[in-house]
């Protein structure tokens, strides 16, 4: 794995130095290991839809139109449209084009009023980091990163992240939300603009499409659904859907109404997408500068060291 240049930092190198084998491995020795076809296939939808974003805000009104071109033009050569250095393309490009179609299509249906302005959009920034002590910037040590999506929202600026994911996303909020890379770019925005980010917007997407109203089928009998075990995984428009294909109304079996209930609640709660809402302390983003600092220092003497290797 290679960095961007020798004196810059990103937060994918950042994360390895909690274990300096590990970093040594990957950026010291530019060694990494082989991606699963599994691996390949959710980093690689992931990157797509991160993409489909950015053209679905790009001009301060949502264009799911602008989105499904993208996705477009991805089947119909999509090596020459993404480069990736640590995985390949995988083979299924369709399947995940059509799969970034629907997810784009719901979404676009859950968030389409949101009403913000776009400030960056899949920007690049980068900073010489600083003296936790003196504020001095660094003449040796560079921190740089991506941004999702910056917007403004009744005069506050927020950072939002996009993530697809295919575990529940209460879970993933439990987990994950409190990584420490989105401070810095809280600070990365500061250093390079001047604007004070109020915190961050977690944009959570579920990458498990709902099954479609032919999965559910009649008993032999045909007079009901088969009942899954567990709420059926898809929308309550969806399950309606099926049983009007078959003839059935909701009333005309007591599971039907259960499962519609929980459905309904669920997909309230944000099962299919939610956003997060994290608001930055100072203690937070004063941790990541000087986190900022000493890790990106580590980083820096390891890549001298090993320069010639």
């Amino acid at each position: 794995m290679k960095r961007i240049s020798e004196n810059t930092v990103t937060n994918s190198e950042r994360k390895t130095t909690m274990c300096q084998h590990l970093h040594f491995l990957r950026y010291g020795l530019a060694l990494s290991a082989p991606f699963s076809d599994r691996a390949k296939e959710a980093m690689f939808q992931g990157t797509v839809f991160h993409e489909t974003m950015e053209r679905y805000h790009e001009n301060n009104a949502p264009s799911l139109k602008n989105a499904l071109e993208h996705t477009e033009k991805l089947r119909r050569d999509s090596e020459d449209d993404f480069s990736f250095s640590d995985f390949n393309v995988p083979e299924d490009v369709g399947g995940i084009a059509n799969a970034i179609d629907d997810m784009l299509e719901r979404y676009h249906q859950k968030w389409a009023h949101w009403e913000f302005n776009t400030v960056m959009s899949e920007q690049r920034l980068s900073a010489w980091v600083r003296h936790p002590t003196t504020g001095r910037k660094s003449t040796r040590t560079r921190f740089a990163g991506k941004l999702d999506l910056l917007v403004e929202v009744r005069g506050e600026h927020w950072l939002v992240e996009h993530k697809t994911t295919s575990i529940q996303l209460d879970k993933w909020i439990d987990t994950k939300t409190y990584d420490p890379q989105a401070p810095t770019y809280a600070w990365l925005i500061k250093e390079n603009t001047g604007i004070e980010v109020k915190g961050i917007i977690y944009d959570l997407v579920h990458t498990k499409p709902p099954k479609p109203a032919d999965h559910f089928q009649p008993t032999k009998k045909g007079d009901r659904l088969r009942k899954t075990t567990g709420t059926p995984f898809t929308t309550a428009s969806i399950f309606r859907h099926a049983l009007h294909n078959h003839g059935f109304t909701e009333f005309d079996c007591e599971w039907y109404g259960e499962a519609l209930e929980v459905m309904e609640e669920r997909e309230r709660k944000g099962f299919w997408f939610k956003r997060h809402i994290h608001v930055f302390s100072e203690v937070e983003l004063k941790r990541a500068e000087q986190e900022l600092y000493q890790v990106g220092t580590y980083c820096r003497r390891v890549s001298d060291q090993t320069s010639d290797l």
